[in-house]
């Protein structure tokens, strides 16, 4: 019985009491979803579930397995125009209702699970400065492999998909890397000096071969696949959540977050 708003609610009041913040506090509020089809958009049902104040702003961003990457962007520009202070990041997917449609191949299927992830950020930084700050981003789209995964909506509801995984994978994995390199140039950070890394996992065996590729140690790679499946746009929100709660929210600490979706899209920011 559960939705993306359902999901996307409870992520968010989560989210709110742990950062003590009430929701008549929040300026803006950016969701993303692959999986919600219809008006109103995810934004504006999540924003009305929520009471928020009519004067908040309510956007909806794609992106899928990099939304949650494209979300913070967004909002990180929002709240550096000075007009807010207080926003408020959703991510939501329902995949298993979506991929329960005569014709999904049972392989393609079995990847994906449903959850949700909510982050609140703050234009000063967090209480006294002491919190983790935003870093730049990196972001583009490889579209010599876009072909490599699509879903389409047939007229009569069942799913179209195309996926070459070989080839997905291997696009995936140098990918990475490569947005991986770019964050470490852009936050003047080596790889090895940073204490976790939050990436979208589109299925455990691939961050395995990642980690090897990339050498990352896996235990600085925080990994929910393997419990969930591959969430989408939740996933790498999932794992900075992880990631967040290891290093207790508190400055002297860097993540890196990086994702590569369909497209094939890419994205990643900094944490420290």
């Amino acid at each position: 019985g559960e939705t993306e708003t359902s999901l996307g609610v409870k992520a968010a009041e989560l989210a709110l009491a742990k950062a003590n913040v009430e929701p008549e506090a929040v300026d803006v509020l950016v969701a993303t979803s692959a999986t919600h089809v219809g008006f109103p958009s995810f934004a504006a049902l999540l924003h009305n579930r929520l009471l928020l104040r009519e004067s908040c702003a309510a956007l909806d961003v794609g992106g899928a397995c990099v939304g949650v990457i494209h979300a913070l962007a967004t909002t990180k520009g929002l709240l550096n125009n000075g007009r807010h202070r207080l926003a408020l990041v959703v991510a939501s997917e329902v995949n298993s209702r979506a991929l329960a449609r005569p014709g999904v191949p049972g392989e393609f299927r079995g990847l994906f699970g449903d959850g949700a992830c909510a982050f609140v950020l703050s234009r000063s930084g967090g209480a006294g400065g002491k919190g983790l700050r935003l870093g730049d981003f990196v972001s583009g789209c490889s579209g010599a492999f876009s072909s490599s995964l699509g879903v389409m909506l047939r007229e009569k509801g069942d799913l179209d998909v195309t996926f070459k995984g070989e080839q997905l994978a291997s696009a995936a994995v140098a990918t990475l890397n490569q947005v991986v390199g770019s964050l470490e140039d852009l936050s003047a950070t080596p790889r090895s000096a940073v204490d976790f890394f939050a990436f979208h996992e589109p299925n455990p065996r691939l961050m395995e071969i990642f980690a090897q590729r990339a050498s990352i140690p896996p235990e600085k790679i925080t990994r929910i696949a393997h419990i969930s499946g591959n969430l989408g746009s939740v996933t790498c929100g999932v794992n900075l959540c992880t990631a967040l709660t290891r290093c207790d929210g508190t400055s002297g600490h860097t993540i890196f977050v990086a994702a590569v979706g369909p497209g094939l899209l890419w994205a990643g920011t900094y944490l420290s």
